[in-house]
């Protein structure tokens, strides 16, 4: 099952934490309005994986790997 799909199923299109947000486009990209923090980007990557284990009990992992955290 596509994660945009999961994702955009549980309401989250168009979220947003600080300065980035889930794409309106592609609810499985995380967009940054140009005033994103890191710690913004992974808020919103955490929100999205709980909120999706919740609600659908499908646990989602980032494809990216986080350096410096």
């Amino acid at each position: 099952m596509p994660a945009g799909w999961l994702i955009d199923h549980v309401g989250l299109r168009g979220k947003c934490v600080g300065g980035a947000m889930v794409s309106n486009q592609h609810p499985n990209y995380i967009v940054n309005d140009g005033t994103a923090t890191a710690e913004d980007v992974v808020m919103l990557a955490s929100l999205i994986k709980q909120r999706v284990r919740d609600d659908l009990g499908v646990q989602l992992k980032e494809e990216v790997q986080f350096v410096g955290f």
